[in-house]
């Protein structure tokens, strides 16, 4: 059992209806409670898992370098060159708890650590993760409002 953190609770809730209904009359190793099954209804392994997050990964790449847009067309390049692991998603599942202002003592229970030293890391740039955060909202309220300007010269006017 893992508890959820309140500020993900209604889309993680979502999601999980979404799950049950695929697992909906499948059979699973009940012993794993696996997060969700292979074609022969086995506990998806950690291998399989990451072969499928790196094929998702891949697959959007060429989506990414055809975009008209420079920056996406970059991060697409930068996904290929660099790659992307299911860690990252700790990673930003520990910055978003960071920002949301959590201690030590919070990193740890909702990361599941057993000792401090990663939740120390994340809380010692604290500052320059919410610099970082800072300017990226900045540019995608920047970009935003780019879009709405452009939106309405295009229409042919101020309507």
């Amino acid at each position: 059992m893992q508890d959820i953190y309140p500020a993900f609770r209604n889309l993680f809730y979502k999601f999980y209806q979404s799950y049950m209904e695929y697992m909906d009359g499948r059979k699973y190793e009940a012993d794993y409670g696996p997060l969700t099954v292979n074609a022969r209804e086995m506990a998806i392994t950690y291998k399989s898992y990451y072969d499928k997050f790196k094929k998702v990964v891949d697959d959007i790449i060429p989506v990414l370098l055809a975009n008209n847009d420079s920056e996406v067309a970059t991060y697409g390049m930068l996904l290929q060159e660099k790659g992307l692991a299911p860690h990252a998603l700790r990673h930003w599942f520990s910055v978003k708890l960071t920002l949301f202002g959590e201690d030590v003592a919070g990193l740890m229970c909702w990361r599941g650590d057993k000792s401090p030293e990663s939740a120390l890391a994340y809380l010692q740039n604290k500052s320059e993760l919410e610099k970082k955060y800072r300017k990226i909202n900045k540019e995608i309220f920047d970009y935003r409002l780019w879009q709405a300007e452009k939106y309405f010269e295009d229409k042919g006017g101020d309507d």
